[in-house]
């Protein structure tokens, strides 16, 4: 991942950025990283490698979810 504007990753699917919005900038870094970091407290799997794929299945959901604009 060579962007540094994750909302451009999704081709034909537009991420709606709210500029006004303080707290809604898209996907970013930090909003990526937060969620993260709150999916790896609530998956509980000792293998180290099936823990990373079930925390970014589950965080990219999450994000497609709320901030792909699906028409």
């Amino acid at each position: 991942m060579s962007t540094d504007d994750f909302n451009a990753m999704i081709a034909g699917k537009p991420v709606e950025k709210k500029w006004n919005d303080f707290f809604n900038k898209g996907l970013s870094h930090n909003w990526l990283l937060d969620n993260l970091n709150k999916a790896d407290k609530s998956i509980n799997e000792p293998d180290n490698f099936k823990k990373l794929l079930a925390l970014f299945y589950d965080v990219t959901d999450k994000a497609f979810e709320e901030k792909v604009k699906v028409v």
